[in-house]
């Protein structure tokens, strides 16, 4: 059993800055959280088995967007046929 765990953050963000009135405004910009989980299971020399996990989370820093959840999970076979 071989397992991975991958996690990544960000955040990014555009200011306009108006130096002589000492304002400071967000144009655009996200938070941005990521997870990656992958699990290989080998069931023989031939047949390897994966159960995957990905989430990604963002927000973001203007009211123009929603913040969103996405994820992905699911199970890979992989057969080699090259011996």
């Amino acid at each position: 059993l071989e397992l991975k765990l991958d996690v990544k953050f960000s955040d990014n963000q555009t200011v306009i800055r108006r130096i002589l009135e000492d304002f400071n405004q967000a144009t655009a910009g996200q938070t941005r959280t990521t997870i990656k989980l992958t699990a290989d299971y080998r069931m023989s020399r031939r047949l390897t088995t994966q159960f995957y996990y990905d989430q990604t989370v963002s927000s973001f820093k203007t009211s123009q967007a929603f913040p969103t959840n996405q994820w992905q999970s699911g199970i890979a076979l992989r057969l080699n046929l090259g011996g």
